[in-house]
């Protein structure tokens, strides 16, 4: 299988980093292949370095919205569940 460039996406946070990334190894590996806007970022070391911390902020923050969400529905379910069970022990009595 002959193939000039390659792309594996995965989730929307992580495209953009994995773009990125391709861009650079086509930059670096066929120059030719890649416009000059992108080429002279792509091979950028602090351009590099700060896309990168902004991306891995932008996951670490996905991440934590993630969790608090979780720990949000977990708390929502367990308050109807004790109320529901409250309410069942009165109306038993």
């Amino acid at each position: 299988m002959i193939i000039t460039s390659f792309f594996f996406l995965r989730s929307p946070i992580r495209r953009y980093a994995d773009i990125i990334v391709h861009r650079q190894l086509i930059a670096s590996l066929n120059p030719h292949l890649v416009d000059n806007r992108f080429k002279n970022n792509v091979l950028n070391s602090s351009w590099v370095e700060e896309t990168s911390d902004h991306l891995n902020q932008k996951n670490r923050n996905s991440k934590y919205a993630q969790k608090d969400s979780t720990e949000l529905f977990e708390c929502l379910y367990i308050m109807k569940e004790v109320h529901f069970t409250l309410f069942e022990k009165i109306i038993m009595k």
